[in-house]
């Protein structure tokens, strides 16, 4: 009897990695959560107990079309990474500019490109992710906000996501 090993596309590559992976053997990106796209945070935290959306599709709660709508909403309300450097004066407005002009250019992420260009180290983008990540709008009300979730349905569900283990 064989184990058989369940795989994903990649989201940076589309080649087939186990699903487990946290990185991609191909292109050697970290993978992302397949709900809500982001990459994980925690190698113990895969799959539904990654994400509250996702464990919410997993449960039925939600369809995947509402979370989307959740998270491009979510996404619209972002601050932009190089506002962040800007204002905790990690980059200066000219790097700034220089990282946004490559960006037109290359298919490449503002974080990304700001390290290739000796800006930033890995450790300046984690923390301007995280202080990102921080301020981003909770997914919750915005299930609600949308119509997708009630009030009371929702507080329903985060308290299952927490009791599995999940992590807000």
């Amino acid at each position: 009897m064989c184990d058989s090993v369940t795989t994903v596309s990649c989201t940076a590559c589309q080649q087939q990695v186990p699903e487990q992976a946290r990185c991609c053997p191909h292109c050697e990106r970290t993978q992302c959560c397949r709900y809500c796209r982001r990459p994980f945070e925690r190698a113990d935290l895969t799959g539904a107990l990654h994400c509250l959306g996702g464990f919410l599709v997993q449960r039925g709660a939600i369809d995947q079309d509402q979370l989307d709508r959740a998270l491009e909403r979510q996404r619209k309300g972002e601050e932009p990474l190089g506002r962040i450097a800007l204002r905790d004066s990690v980059l200066t407005m000219p790097q700034v500019f220089v990282v946004v002009a490559k960006q037109r250019s290359a298919n490449k992420l503002f974080g990304e490109l700001a390290i290739e260009l000796g800006f930033i180290d890995a450790h300046q983008l984690d923390t301007l992710l995280e202080r990102q990540r921080l301020a981003r709008l909770p997914i919750g009300p915005l299930l609600v906000e949308l119509g997708a979730l009630s009030q009371p349905a929702l507080q329903g569900e985060l308290m299952s996501f927490l009791t599995a283990g999940g992590r807000v």
